[in-house]
């Protein structure tokens, strides 16, 4: 797990095509292998459990929420009332995770 800021966006396909919508409520940062900073550059720690590609979150202003790493470029956060995946967070190398808000 490197420094990384994946961009969340809620994706949907509508009647007239592909719905995008930026969501940096969820948008996180990666600054070292257990420090993470949120959108408005707050920090807290995770876990990654790198067998089932989780992120979860245990402190801070995200604490509890869960992410799935869904490619190499991209995090989606799990909904934990019922496990389905709702946000894509694209892996964004311009941004400084150290430095929000984004």
């Amino acid at each position: 797990m490197g420094v990384n800021v994946p961009g969340c966006i809620r994706t949907s396909l509508g009647c007239t095509g592909l719905v995008i919508t930026p969501m940096p409520t969820v948008m996180f940062g990666l600054i070292d292998g257990s420090t993470y900073s949120d959108y408005d550059g707050k920090h807290g720690h995770y876990t990654f459990d790198s067998a089932n590609g989780i992120i979860t979150i245990s402190d801070g202003s995200r604490k509890g929420w869960r992410y799935r790493k869904t490619a190499e470029w991209s995090f989606t956060l799990i909904d934990n009332a019922t496990g389905q995946d709702h946000y894509t967070c694209p892996l964004e190398t311009a941004k400084n995770p150290s430095h929000g808000p984004w």
